[in-house]
């Protein structure tokens, strides 16, 4: 990503092809973000967060948006 993301965004890894959408939880330091897999996020609303480095993020595509709802 460019620029870093805010708290609730969604973002897919870059290199994931099966584009698992992930919402942004909370914001590291140097660069790292904690995210949830948005797929599941309310029906398992207290799952643990992942810390992920912005570099290995992108915005979801209009089509990646589509196929989770």
């Amino acid at each position: 990503m460019k620029t870093m993301p805010r708290v609730f965004d969604l973002v897919v890894l870059s290199h994931d092809t099966n584009a698992t959408l992930y919402r942004v939880r909370k914001l590291g330091e140097s660069k790292s973000v904690g995210v949830i897999d948005a797929s599941i996020e309310d029906s398992r609303p207290n799952q643990r967060i992942q810390w992920l480095d912005v570099s290995t993020l992108m915005t979801p595509t209009n089509a990646q948006l589509a196929r989770m709802r």
